[in-house]
């Protein structure tokens, strides 16, 4: 730790300055060394100097430049230190506004005293360094996904090499020998065939999961109606070996991932048909707005799960039923849940065995990145 903070002082106010001066020099708990610059253009020449200063004070009212525009350009010079900002303004707005532009607190002139000074010097250095860490961590971690992203992709690339070679001499061996083989040894081989099918689709849709995420870029408008459609067709033959009968509603225009949603609903309702009963599969995709997002339903007439397994099913590999029973990874519902809150919603099951299930999920209007500001 210091010995002392070393202050900035941006003021034009000889008066204003010589208060602040006072103010400090009475805080002996509190020890600070104070410097001054009378216009902006100076206080910016200081710091890029590379003159140590843990906060800078900076009024509003400068020969060459007045109100927030002051931040803004302190801001776009010199963003990597804490500032606190003197006005003469007495209102909320304007300390609102001086925070989201990049001060960490405002204070107003002529209802300043030490203690209430020394405080918000205290609190803006802390509050300036615990957002420097998060956008650190921020930063590190986005390296981090990127790697693991590229990691998952060449695993799943040098996985799959081998499960193509076991595959494809196993089905030559088949075709070959087709003569030669018991019936059980041909079994055996279907066997292998098999496995190493499921194996690829498993290393399939773990590469759909790992790559599910929502970049600044990536959400655009989106009329869900059209890509619900979109997953439809994908599902076609499905629904004519079913007979499924696929019903909607008019669906919004949200600033979304298009392919992830698609992918959502292509999981929704390729379960809602894959986990059917005896009668005709009947699916109904629905949609309401609610305030600031929209919600979402996806109903069927299949077969239904116990209460206790509602939250099991959303979990990686989690299958409610045998390999034998239902085709599937046991990744398709944890695709669907991590889609949902990339996008800043949440999902939900309601179902009763022998009843149906009706799949809830809600998406913001504005997408987290938007929201946050």
């Amino acid at each position: 730790m210091p010995d002392f903070i070393e202050v900035l002082l941006i003021e034009d106010d000889d008066v204003e300055a010589q208060r602040i001066t006072e103010m400090l020099d009475t805080a002996r708990d509190f020890p600070t060394r104070l410097s001054r610059a009378e216009n902006l253009t100076q206080g910016i020449e200081w710091l890029r100097a590379g003159n140590r200063n843990d906060i800078v004070l900076l009024g509003l009212s400068l020969p060459e430049s007045c109100g927030l525009p002051t931040l803004d350009r302190l801001c776009a010079d010199v963003s990597e230190r804490a500032i606190v900002v003197l006005t003469s303004v007495d209102n909320g707005e304007m300390g609102s506004a001086a925070v989201q532009r990049g001060a960490q607190d405002c204070l107003i002139k002529g209802k300043v005293d030490a203690e209430l000074l020394v405080r918000s010097i205290a609190y803006a250095i802390e509050r300036h360094r615990l957002r420097s860490q998060m956008a650190r961590l921020l930063v590190e971690l986005e390296r981090s996904n990127h790697e693991l992203e590229q990691f998952a992709y060449v695993v799943a690339h040098d996985l799959k090499a081998p499960l193509r070679t076991i595959s494809g001499f196993c089905q030559l061996l088949g075709r070959s020998d087709a003569g030669h083989f018991s019936d059980e040894e041909n079994e055996f081989l279907s066997y292998i065939v098999d496995g190493g099918q499921r194996m690829k689709a498993i290393i399939d849709d773990l590469l759909k999961y790992s790559r599910v995420h929502l970049g600044e870029d990536q959400a655009e408008p989106t009329e869900l109606s059209t890509v619900l459609d979109r997953s439809i067709a994908n599902l076609q033959a499905s629904i004519e070996q079913s007979g499924a009968l696929i019903t909607r509603d008019p669906l919004p225009i949200l600033l979304v991932n298009g392919p992830q949603i698609g992918q959502l609903f292509q999981n929704l309702i390729g379960n809602a048909i894959k986990f059917r009963g005896d009668e005709v599969p009947r699916v109904h995709v629905s949609s309401q707005e609610s305030g600031h997002e929209w919600r979402f339903s996806v109903r069927d007439n299949g077969i239904g799960i116990e209460a206790s397994q509602r939250d099991r099913v959303f979990q990686v590999f989690q299958r409610l039923h045998g390999e034998g029973e239902y085709e599937g990874t046991g990744i398709g519902l944890a695709i669907c849940k991590k889609v949902v809150e990339v996008h800043g919603g949440q999902i939900r099951i309601e179902s009763e065995p022998g009843k149906g299930s009706e799949f809830c999920f809600t998406i913001p209007k504005q997408p987290p990145a938007q929201n946050q500001n």
